[in-house]
């Protein structure tokens, strides 16, 4: 197969050097974007931290982001050959501004609400 006049030789691809380098990028990017060698719990606390800027339901998943963040930090101060360190810190900043939001949110909610019933009630 590796003969100039063999045709299947003209058919195949070339055959391209890849370095350890590339292979190391192309990892880092990988493991960005899919949560490999990551602790459960960070992934768990990231994607809570992210939903926690849903309205209303803010006030529960933002707390619970940051403590299941802090629970996932002590495990992996204990085994520091996981990673997850990021999405922690994701979900403590998300989790508090998420529930910070949701306060804001819940706030002028409840003031309408109020002004409905006590409306209904005083005609």
């Amino acid at each position: 197969m590796g003969t100039p006049d063999d045709p299947a030789s003209a058919l195949a691809p070339p055959v391209e050097h890849r370095h350890a380098r590339d292979d190391e990028v192309a990892d880092s990017r990988r493991r960005f974007w899919i949560p490999v060698g990551q602790h459960p719990m960070a992934i768990i606390a990231g994607y809570l931290g992210l939903l926690s800027f849903m309205p209303l339901v803010g006030v529960v998943l933002g707390p619970t982001a940051v403590a299941v963040a802090i629970m996932a930090h002590r495990r992996i101060h204990r085994d520091p050959g996981l990673g997850g360190k990021y999405r922690i810190v994701f979900a403590c900043v998300a989790g508090a501004l998420g529930t910070i939001l949701s306060v804001i949110e819940f706030i002028p909610i409840v003031i309408v609400l109020y002004i409905l019933v006590m409306t209904y009630y005083v005609a």
